[in-house]
This record gives C-alpha cells, sequence and structure tokens, in this order.
C-alpha cells in the first residue's frame, strides 16, 4: 500500500502521516498541497508563466525599449539631416550600454527567454536603421542606391545579427557568473 493512501493530516494540514512519518503536503514549489487523497493545486500560487517578472524588470525592459526607439528615431533624423555622426555614435554607445545592463539583469536573474526578445529588437532596430540610411534621397533610386542597399543589407545583416546575439548572450553569462561569485 502507497503512502499516501493510509495515513491521516496532522491538526494545521501541514504534514501527512504515514504510521511510520511525518511528510511535508506542500510540493517543493510551494504550487501543490497533498489533501490526503491527492494533489490539489493551491489557488494563487501557480507557477509563474513566461512573461512574469517583477516590476522592476519590467520598467528597466520599457525603459531599455524606450530609449532604443528615441535612438531609431533621433538617428534616422540627423542622418537625413547631414547632421553630426558623433551624436548617433554617442547615444549608440550610451543604448549599448544600457543593453549590457539590462542582458546582465535578466542573467542574473535567469530570465534567458526575454534575451531573444532584447535580440530581436536590437535587430530589428539595426535593420530599420540601415533601411532608413539608404533611402536617403543621395542613395535613391537613380544612382543605383537600392541594388547596393539590398547587398548591403545582406552582407550587414548576417554579421550584425551575430554580434548582437554574442552581445546579448556574453551580457547574461556576465550576469550569471556575478549571480555564482555572490554565492560563495
Amino acid at each position: 500500500m502507497s503512502i499516501w493512501t493510509s495515513g491521516h493530516l496532522s491538526p494545521d494540514g501541514l504534514y501527512w502521516w504515514d504510521g511510520r512519518r511525518w511528510y511535508p503536503t506542500e510540493s517543493a514549489d510551494g504550487c501543490w498541497r497533498f489533501d490526503g487523497t491527492g494533489w490539489r493545486p493551491i489557488p494563487g500560487r501557480e507557477k509563474p508563466g513566461f512573461f512574469a517578472a517583477p516590476t522592476w524588470v519590467r520598467a528597466a525592459g520599457a525603459t531599455w525599449l524606450l530609449v532604443l526607439m528615441a535612438l531609431l528615431v533621433g538617428g534616422l533624423a540627423t542622418h537625413s539631416e547631414g547632421s553630426d555622426v558623433r551624436a548617433v555614435a554617442g547615444s549608440a554607445a550610451g543604448l549599448g550600454l544600457a543593453t549590457v545592463a539590462l542582458c546582465g539583469i535578466l542573467g542574473r536573474r535567469r530570465m534567458m527567454g526575454w534575451l531573444w526578445f532584447v535580440a530581436l529588437f536590437l535587430t530589428i532596430a539595426a535593420v530599420m536603421y540601415y533601411v532608413g540610411a539608404m533611402l536617403d534621397p543621395a542613395t535613391g533610386p537613380a544612382s543605383g542606391g537600392d541594388d547596393l542597399a539590398a547587398v548591403g543589407l545582406i552582407v550587414i545583416g548576417i554579421p550584425l545579427t551575430a554580434a548582437i546575439l554574442l552581445v546579448v548572450w556574453a551580457a547574461a553569462g556576465l550576469g550569471m557568473l556575478t549571480r555564482l561569485i555572490r554565492r560563495r
């Protein structure tokens, strides 16, 4: 006979007596409780889903996304006006630092699924910036800019995506490393 079919619950309901010893009635993850007949889910304690994250992590991600969009819009505007490249480079450096910080936070919290979204948004933004730069009137269809833009997108896009993935996962790895170092 199984230990779970004979016995009784403790008066507080936290343990199950099988005749030899007491067993906890709550699962290790805190989502299930044994009631004497079977395991039942505890209401309000379901395992968090993929998008479950503390509010401050979601706020950091939203802030990062706003910085990314501001860089994209600002970079395209300054490129079309022919203004200083240093402003765009400075904004890109700031975004790079923000990306490393966000990926480090996500890696430390072991939220690896979110890293794919970061890489996806960075790649989309880089491709949009490149396409926007190629739509500049100086490189328009009359000058053969369309053919060059298509070739450039293919030639630059694949290594750029690989570089983005490398930076995102390296930063996450540093975040995980800080978690391990802190424990010792």
